[in-house]
């Protein structure tokens, strides 16, 4: 697959910094920083993937360029269950969100105005299922 997977973390309708241990602890597959910037994730020897992040100890944001498999679907929603993350397509309409204290107050209003309604989901399978 050659796109790629926008996660941010929002409170406030402001960024959060999250620390780095805090969201790569979410990753089952084999994690291997290459650069500053990307870690590359391998799960098996056909599904694997980069990670993008801020430099630094916090981010943001994660950039998944091209998204792999359904363990990755699982580590995204563990991610999105468990940080105040929202994640997003760039051309999929909507917000996808499964943490329950996320709320539209929280996410900056040219977001919404652009990507449109918070959208909540609770299995890896329905992220996947936007890529088919």
């Amino acid at each position: 697959m050659s796109y790629d997977i926008f996660i941010q973390f929002h409170k406030g309708k402001d960024f959060v910094n999250m620390p780095k241990r805090d969201i790569l602890k979410w990753i089952t597959g084999k994690i291997t920083p290459s650069s500053y910037d990307c870690t590359r994730i391998e799960y098996d020897g056909l599904n694997d993937c980069e990670i993008y992040m801020d430099e630094g100890d916090e981010t943001s944001c994660v950039n998944v360029h091209r998204p792999c498999g359904s363990r990755l679907f699982d580590d995204i929603l563990n991610i999105l269950k468990n940080t105040p993350g929202v994640l997003y397509f760039v051309d999929i309409p909507g917000i996808y969100y499964a943490n329950d204290n996320i709320t539209e107050s929280d996410i900056p209003d040219d977001m919404l105005e652009t990507l449109g309604k918070m959208i909540k989901v609770s299995k890896s399978d329905d992220l996947a299922k936007l890529l088919e």
